[in-house]
């Protein structure tokens, strides 16, 4: 993060004042992203466990399905 500042004729509070509130922004774009990022792992981990479970289904389906079968037999 680079902050720059042209104004040559400034005191020392403005100064921290203005890299203060830059940080702040700074900040508040970060947790912005890092909540996005948190929604994306959750919209993953739901679409992986739905895709999890399908799965399972459909071997227990597929076992039935080989069991009825092997009774038939």
């Amino acid at each position: 993060m680079k902050i720059r500042f042209t104004i040559k004729n400034m005191d020392n509070r403005t100064f921290l004042q203005m890299t203060k509130i830059k940080i702040e922004e700074e900040y508040q774009k970060f947790l912005g992203k890092l909540k996005q990022l948190e929604e994306k792992q959750n919209r993953l981990i739901d679409e992986y466990q739905k895709k999890l479970k399908q799965r399972k289904n459909s071997l227990h389906d597929k076992t039935l399905i080989d069991q009825n079968e092997f009774g038939k037999l």
